[in-house]
Parts: C-alpha cells; sequence; structure tokens
C-alpha cells in the first residue's frame, strides 16, 4: 500500500509511531494514537483512510473505529452516522449497533437505546456488553422489570463461569466488569470483587488497553463515596489512556469531594478543562463545572455550562436536577418545579433528584432548606441510603437536638453503603459525643446550658473551658444581637471539639479539615484551645474563634442561608475583631501582582488562597461601614434574605456602581496597606526587573539598595547581597536603606558594634527611612542597658509601624524597659502590654506581663482583664488563674473569684491553697454547703494547712 500524504505529515508532527502491524495499517495508527492520548490525531488519519478506501471492505471497520474516536471527542452526530453506515456491512453489525445503542444512551435518546439494546439480545441473547449496558439505560429510566433481570441475568452468568472466572482462562477480559456493571445495584461490595476488580487483574496480566474497566470502577466507588478507590481508578485509566475525558473527569469529582486543600478545587477545575478541550460536549465535565460556579455565585458561567450538557443530552437526569437548583437558587420556585416535573417524567423514582437538591444546597450553605429534600428523597424510594445519609448529616449538624436523630438516620445509612467512610466517621464522632447506648459506652463529652445555649465538651476540658464559653457565648449572642437588631433563632448549640481530627469528622466526616471553628446555622462547633498547646497547632484565641462562628449564627439566618460565602466569612473576620495583621503580607503581594478579585468575584478565592476571602473581605465589610454605615450592611442581609445576587445588592444599598464600589474598595485597601513597613515578595521576573534597573548605566542608589535588600532576603541570591550593597553606599555613604541593611547584616553575624554604628548613622540620615534601624537599635541598646535611649528607639519603631507583628515585638520590649527605669513606670508598662495585646491577639505573653505589672500596682480591675485574655489563649495556665482568684477577690467579685480557684483545682488536684481559696470564696458567697466540700478536699490534701485550718475553724467544721 502507498503511504499517502498524511500519513508522511504525521510522522513528521510526532504522532505516535506503530508497535507491530504494518507501517501503513491506518487502523493500527489511530488505535495507537487513542492508546497515547492523541485522539485527534487517530480521527485525522481514519478520516483520511475512509477518504481513499472507496467502497473498499475495510471501509466499515474504519468508519467504526472513527466512530469510537468521535465519542470520546465529542462528535455524537457524527459517530451515530458512521454506524449506520458501518451497519451495512455485515461483519461489523454486531459491534456497530452495540455502539450505536451507547451513543443513543448517551445522547438522551432512552427509548430508542433501549430498542436497540434489545434488538442486540434478540440477536444474541448472551451478549453481555449488551446486557450491561441495557441495565444503565434502565436505570436512568426506573424501569425496575429490566433491572431485575438483569441482575439475574449477572448472577447466573457468574455462577455458570465461576471457575474460569476464578482460573483466569476467561476468553473476555471485561466480562467480570459487565457482572459488576450488572449486580453493583443489588451486592456493590461483589461487583468491586468479582466484577470490576477480576476485570482489572485480566487487563493488567494480559497488557490490554480497556480503560474503561478502571473507569466503570471509579464511577461506582465515587458514587458509594469510596473516594481514595475511585481516584486510584481513575489514575490507572489515565495511565493506559491519557487524557480521556472520563477518567479526567472522575479525577476532579474526587478532588472535589475530598480536598486536601483549596488548591484543590483549581486542580479540579483544571482537569475538567482538559477534558473539555479533548470532548468540548463532555457532559458530566460541564455539569461539574457548573455546580462549582453555582456554589461560587457564578450564575452566568453555570447556566453555559448547563445549557452545554443539556443540548448534548436534554433528559439527563443530574443536568436536570441543576437546573432545577439553578431555578431555585434565583427564586424562580415555579421553573424549579417544572423542571422536576420534568425529571419524574423520566424517572418517576428518581430519589437521587432529591439528594442533589439537598446536597447542593447545603454545599451553598443551605442548611435550614436541604432536610426537607432529603426526607423527599426518603419518601420517594425508601430503600436508598442517599437520602437518609443526607437527613442523618443535616440532622447531627443541627446541634444537641439533632444528635440522637441523626445518628439513627446515619446508621441505618451505613447498614444499606458500607463504603461511606463519611457516614463511618461522623457515626463515631458522634459516639463520642452521646455515647453508644447498645454498647453501654458512656460519652466522652458532657453538657452545661445557658438561657440560650447548649454547650458541650470533652470532659478532660470541661472544667476549665465552661465557665469562659457560658460566659462568652451569652456575651457574643448579646453583643452581635443589638449590632444587628435581630436575635438567631435557637436551639442554638456549640461543641468544643478535643482535638482537630474530632471536629473535622464531627463537622464533615473526613479527616484533615484543618479549621478552628465551623457553623451550621445554630449548631457552631471550636476546636479545643489545647490544640494550640501541644505544638500540632499555633497558639490560637478562641474567644475570637467563638465571636466569628456566632456571626456566621447571625449572617446566615438572617439571610435565610443565602448569603455569600465570602461576605459571610469577611462579615465574622471583621466581627472577630482580630485585625488580622499577619495576613499583611499576603494582601501587600495581592495588591502588587493584581491578584485582588472585585466584589462580584471575591468566592473565586476559595479556590485557592482561602485566606483571602476572609481578610480581603473584611477589607470590604470596613469600607462600606467607613463609607455608608453599619446600616448598610443591615439592608444587604435583608437583600440576600430574598435571593438576590452580590451583583445587585451592593450597588443598591450604596447608591454605587459595582464598579465605584471595586475602585473605592481599591483605594481602601491601599490607604490601609500604605500604614504597612512591608515589600512585595518579588518573584523571579520582578527581580530580574529590578536586577535590570540596579546595574543599569547611572542607576539610582534606591534601587542598589533594593537590590541588595532582595538579595539578602533569598537564600540563593544573598552571597551577592554584600558586593552590591557596598556598591550602593559607594554611590551614597549616608543612604539610609543601606545603612540599615548593613546593620542588618552586621546584626545577624552578633557583630552588635557594628550593628549600632550602622542603626544610628541610617536613623540620622533619614529617621523615616527603616523600621528596623530603629527596632535592631533599640534591641541593642535595651542590651546595653541604656534604657532611656533604647524606649525612645523602640517608640519610634511602634510609630513606624504599628502593624508589626514579628519577634521581639517593640511593645513587649518597652513593658520591660518602663519597669527597668529608675524609679520604674509601672503604669506605661502597663499601658504598652495593652496595647501589644490589641496586636499580638493569639499571644498571651503581652497578658501575662500585663497581668504582672498590674499585680504590682495592685489594679486589680485591670489584672482581671489581663487575666481573661490569657484565657482567651490558654485557659490552661494555672499560675493565671490563681493570681485572677486574687485580682477578683480583691473586687469582691466572689462568683468569679470562685470560679477561678475551682478552675485552678481542675488543673491542679492537689492544689491546697486554690481549694482553700475556693472554699474561702463560697463561704462569702454564702454557699456554706459548697465552701465545707473545697474545704475537705484541702484537709485532705494537707491537714495542716493553716488557712484551711482557721477556715475550718470559722465554718463550724
Amino acid at each position: 500500500m502507498v503511504r499517502s500524504a498524511v500519513w508522511i505529515a504525521a510522522i513528521l508532527m510526532g504522532v505516535v509511531g506503530l508497535r507491530g502491524g504494518e507501517p501503513g495499517d491506518p487502523l493500527a495508527w489511530a488505535r495507537a494514537n487513542v492508546d497515547a492520548g492523541r485522539y485527534r490525531e487517530a480521527a485525522q488519519m481514519l478520516r483520511q483512510a475512509l477518504a481513499e478506501a472507496g467502497g473498499a471492505a475495510v471501509r466499515p471497520e474504519l468508519g467504526l473505529e472513527l466512530a469510537r474516536v468521535q465519542r470520546i471527542l465529542g462528535g455524537y452526530a457524527e459517530a451515530l452516522k458512521l454506524c449506520d453506515e458501518a451497519l451495512q456491512g455485515q461483519a461489523q453489525s454486531r459491534e456497530a449497533a452495540g455502539l450505536r445503542a451507547e451513543l443513543l444512551a448517551e445522547v438522551g435518546r432512552y427509548e430508542e437505546a433501549l430498542a436497540a439494546f434489545d434488538a442486540l439480545l434478540k440477536a444474541d441473547e448472551k451478549n453481555a456488553r449488551a446486557w450491561a449496558m441495557r441495565k444503565q439505560v434502565a436505570r436512568t429510566l426506573g424501569r425496575t422489570e429490566i433491572l431485575k433481570a438483569s441482575a439475574d441475568y449477572f448472577f447466573a452468568l457468574f455462577n455458570d463461569n465461576a471457575e474460569a472466572f476464578q482460573s483466569g482462562t476467561i476468553e473476555d477480559a471485561l466480562l467480570p466488569a459487565y457482572v459488576g456493571i450488572g449486580i453493583q445495584d443489588e451486592n456493590p461490595k461483589d461487583a468491586f470483587e468479582v466484577g470490576f476488580m477480576l476485570s482489572e487483574e485480566f487487563v493488567r496480566k494480559r497488557g490490554l488497553k480497556a480503560a474503561e474497566v478502571f473507569v466503570w470502577s471509579g464511577q461506582l466507588a465515587l458514587e458509594k463515596y469510596a473516594f481514595d478507590f475511585a481516584a486510584q481508578r481513575f489514575r490507572q485509566a489515565l495511565q493506559l489512556r491519557p487524557n480521556w475525558p472520563d477518567a479526567l473527569t472522575g479525577m476532579a469529582q474526587v478532588s472535589i469531594a475530598m480536598p486536601q486543600s483549596p488548591a484543590d478545587f483549581k486542580k479540579a477545575e483544571e482537569l475538567l478543562k482538559q477534558a473539555l478541550e479533548v470532548n468540548p460536549n463532555h457532559v458530566e465535565a460541564h455539569l461539574t463545572l457548573s455546580a462549582m460556579a453555582l456554589r461560587d455565585d457564578d450564575v452566568a458561567v453555570a447556566k453555559e455550562h448547563l445549557d452545554a450538557a443539556l443540548k448534548v443530552n436534554p433528559n439527563h437526569l443530574e443536568a436536570l436536577s441543576l437546573l432545577a437548583f439553578y431555578h431555585h437558587d434565583l427564586g424562580d420556585l415555579q421553573k424549579e418545579a417544572e423542571i422536576e416535573r420534568r425529571v419524574f417524567a423520566i424517572h418517576p423514582k428518581y430519589a437521587e433528584y432529591y439528594c442533589a437538591m439537598g446536597e447542593l444546597l447545603e454545599s451553598k450553605r443551605g442548611f435550614a432548606e436541604a432536610p426537607e429534600y432529603y426526607r423527599k428523597a426518603i419518601a420517594l424510594d425508601p430503600d436508598y441510603w442517599r437520602g437518609y445519609y443526607g437527613l442523618g448529616m443535616s440532622t447531627s449538624r443541627q446541634g444537641a437536638h439533632g444528635e440522637e436523630e441523626g445518628k439513627k438516620l446515619l446508621l441505618k445509612a451505613f447498614s444499606m453503603n458500607k463504603f461511606n467512610l463519611w457516614a463511618s466517621n461522623m457515626i463515631k464522632a458522634l459516639d463520642k459525643v452521646i455515647g453508644d447506648r447498645e454498647q453501654e459506652v458512656p460519652p466522652q463529652y458532657g453538657e452545661s446550658r445557658t438561657e440560650h445555649f447548649t454547650l458541650k465538651y470533652h470532659v478532660k476540658d470541661m472544667e476549665i473551658v465552661r465557665p469562659y464559653l457560658e460566659d462568652w457565648a451569652e456575651k457574643a449572642r448579646e453583643r452581635q444581637g443589638k449590632m444587628f437588631g435581630f436575635m438567631p433563632e435557637g436551639p442554638l448549640t456549640i461543641e468544643v471539639c478535643y482535638s482537630f481530627s474530632d471536629q473535622a469528622a464531627r463537622t464533615v466526616g473526613v479527616p484533615n479539615l484543618g479549621a478552628l471553628g465551623v457553623c451550621f446555622g445554630k449548631l457552631c462547633t471550636l476546636v479545643s484551645p489545647r490544640e494550640g498547646k501541644g505544638g500540632n497547632h499555633p497558639p490560637f484565641n478562641w474567644r475570637r474563634v467563638l465571636e466569628h462562628e456566632f456571626g456566621h449564627v447571625m449572617t446566615l439566618q438572617m439571610t435565610r442561608f443565602r448569603i455569600p460565602r465570602w461576605y459571610t466569612e469577611g462579615m465574622s473576620t471583621y466581627l472577630e475583631g482580630d485585625t488580622r495583621l499577619n495576613m499583611d503580607q499576603m494582601m501587600i503581594d495581592a495588591l502588587a501582582y493584581g491578584q485582588l478579585k472585585p466584589i462580584e468575584k471575591m468566592n473565586e478565592y476559595f479556590k485557592g488562597n482561602l485566606l483571602m476571602a476572609y481578610v480581603h473581605g473584611a477589607y470590604f465589610v470596613e469600607y462600606l461601614i467607613e463609607q455608608f454605615g453599619f446600616e448598610a450592611h443591615l439592608k444587604a442581609l435583608r437583600l440576600f434574605s430574598e435571593g438576590r445576587k452580590s451583583e445587585e445588592v451592593f450597588p443598591k444599598v450604596t447608591g454605587k456602581t459595582l464598579e465605584e464600589l471595586n475602585a473605592g474598595l481599591m483605594e481602601h485597601v491601599k490607604r490601609v496597606l500604605a500604614k504597612v513597613r512591608l515589600r512585595p515578595t518579588l518573584n523571579q521576573a520582578e527581580y530580574l526587573k529590578l536586577e535590570a534597573l540596579a546595574n543599569r548605566s547611572g542607576a539610582e542608589v534606591g534601587d542598589i539598595a533594593r537590590l541588595a535588600e532582595a538579595q539578602w532576603g533569598s537564600k540563593e541570591q544573598r552571597g551577592a547581597a554584600a558586593g552590591t550593597l557596598q556598591r550602593a553606599l559607594e554611590k551614597d555613604p549616608n543612604c539610609a536603606p543601606a545603612l540599615a541593611l548593613q546593620g542588618r547584616m552586621a546584626y545577624a553575624k552578633k557583630d552588635f558594634l557594628t550593628a549600632k554604628a550602622c542603626f544610628q548613622k541610617a536613623t540620622r540620615a533619614d529617621p523615616e527611612a527603616s523600621f528596623a534601624a530603629w527596632h535592631l537599635l533599640g534591641i541593642i541598646l535595651k542590651k546595653e542597658g541604656r534604657t532611656s535611649e533604647a524606649i525612645a528607639a523602640l517608640e519610634k519603631a511602634h510609630e513606624m509601624y504599628p502593624r508589626y507583628v514579628g519577634e521581639d515585638h517593640p511593645l513587649l520590649l518597652l513593658s520591660e524597659l518602663y519597669l527597668d527605669l529608675d524609679p520604674p513606670q509601672e503604669g506605661k508598662a502597663l499601658e504598652a502590654c495593652r496595647r501589644a495585646c490589641a496586636i499580638l491577639t493569639s499571644d498571651p505573653e503581652p497578658a501575662r506581663r500585663g497581668l504582672k505589672a498590674a499585680l504590682r500596682l495592685k489594679d486589680w480591675a485591670s489584672a482581671a482583664v489581663f487575666a481573661e485574655i490569657v484565657f482567651e489563649i490558654d485557659p490552661y495556665d494555672l499560675e493565671t488563674h490563681r493570681k485572677a482568684g486574687r485580682a477578683y477577690e480583691e473586687l469582691k467579685d466572689w462568683a468569679k473569684a470562685a470560679r477561678e480557684y475551682r478552675v485552678a483545682t481542675a488543673l491542679d488536684e492537689k492544689d491546697v491553697d486554690s481549694f482553700v481559696g475556693l472554699a474561702r470564696m463560697e463561704r462569702a458567697r454564702g454557699d456554706r454547703e459548697a465552701a465545707r466540700k473545697a474545704l475537705k478536699a484541702a484537709l485532705e490534701i494537707d491537714a495542716t494547712h493553716e488557712g484551711a485550718r482557721a477556715l475550718r475553724m470559722e465554718l463550724g467544721g
């Protein structure tokens, strides 16, 4: 056969070469390229071969192969036409008829597909693939009689071929996979083990390229929430057939279901776009992107992908379910009902519709609405596990009143689908919280109640964190209620989870959530502050976490759970009162590199750096208050409750266009960040640009100094910093930034005399040039005992950079220095600690120092305030509880003094002084019985304790 130009061109373009077979065989060439994931090249070859084949006998085979490739590429109409042509050739009629039937199902022509499969089985009742694919169509339509007949057929098929399956002598390696499809509803475990996994083994051993086996297996695993298993299958499919849209989409869906970080959502998006590059008509890829866009409130993109999917298959049940949710999200309930009727006209028992609606609602924080849909799913199909699972998860997330019922529902769901680790993990989490009565396992958590809350804590934490949570929860409700003019609907529950893993299981049923708190509208969970002490996580302010999560209670309920995710996070970040100064570098970089999202796109942050949604969102909240007052937010929340979108809401409440609001927000961000003494982190391109500026003829000394500083901050370039710095100083010996850098270099080498001289020269040359010069100069002067000079330097450093949150904080150093003066200036030391507490909100050290200074001054009120700040971060500090007890005792606040001594005894059951203090406070409160109980505990520890013995005389016991 003479090679045509297309084969030569294909070779020149690097098309995959042939392994075996005739070099001019277009079928072999095409199949080799399909195996390599080069589908368009394969289609090009086959089209050329068809054009040259004329009326040759090979034409039907070429056409059928092209139809298979076009199916991968999304050319369904052409593929169907090619099948019709191939059917005219008797040799290919069975394969062509089978492919045609599968294509009819793919484009939603289900009745025609069923008829085509029926015809295939009439011609050959042993056509196992036709049986399997016919069952898939029957499943879509809810045809129970076909489903039962198919299952019976495949159970019999397995029994008849069990020996061949076990020995591996079965002729068709895909036959076990067909069995898997046939029995997956009746027995998913066997479907995996004696169906798909057996086929997978045959495919591997025989060196076949049957990637679809792994995709079928992965899709069932996805359906059963066995996500690790699914990921393994999709990866193997991609190894056998690179760039295959079905497998790429499956991998994306796993990434969305089990994200390890926010970047996984971006990764999923990239995989889906990769799938659509191969097949622009891939229905599942479009639907997954549409669901992601709906979650992000990008309704235009969501509709675009929905329309694309429905154009291919107007009867696709998942697509129609998503379309119904789209209309629900827009508040068009009439249109939602219309789509619902279309769904049930196709499949009258399609309970997945209601489950999908519930899950989609929960993905957008619609926790109050979702249960209604799960109940409808159960009513429609009581034998379907997803309804029980969805309702069980939803009910258990409603707080203490839903835990028992939620667990019952989850146990029922898990009995129906034991692959569901989410259900299993939530059941285990609930066992910890409420125990297991049947197994006589007591709960590991206790509870207390206040006027408006049920509060839960691990028994190891309960007596330590309970008194503060009871107080702070009621205060948060009162404070935020006044701000919003709204009191949330109860019952309200707050659970303090013992560990991050406990919280992850309790909230989403998976490990590695990583969040300090979660809110579902009536239930808030917090991670125990003990997780900030063990080294696994930095210390954190758990009271601010409480304020943050309760902020979600307010905004979720006020908007009927319709608030955009970025807005509720931004509002909660604002409400917690933490300025997130440690995020300044992130914001500086985002501003410098054009990464700040416009208001209408802020949900996109959750696909990458989700912290930007919290921090940039808080900037927006501040901006609106500054320009329009808090009332603007109240109006916005009311409009969101009506189902309005950001693009409409914010212009309406401000009278400004989105463009004007985005411009105003940008100016606000720039104004705040202008106070930050940080430069953007240089990426490679910016570094090269700076290097070119500094190395050009007649370069500015400032550019040379900046290059030296950039080099000093880079491990790769640090060796060049000294030489560049020398150039700057030769050009201008009084360049303050260069002198400051020279001082930093000397300081790093512990050459403090040289460093001091450089810093002094730098601060004289330009007092406003360098925070680091004043800061480090102050530290050196402190070490030298030059207290007054050190104070002046550090006060200047703090004035220059009040948002600094790094090591050796100027305010902490000042709190020590003011006490070193003669006479000591305790008042100024106290004020320095107050200022430090407002900045270092997750560091207990400023408050500990403030407490020490307040006690020296006998400023009992300040001492009590500082002690409580310590407890916001570290409630396990025994010594601070003792000091707080004394402060409250001096203030004659017997109840709080008793609280502190009681917590101290919980932390150290041998702390006789605290037991005596507790007894003393209980007596002062008039509770003599409680006083005697505490006194008895003290005397059991130390019968000779003078204070205890004296108190016993007073109590008369």
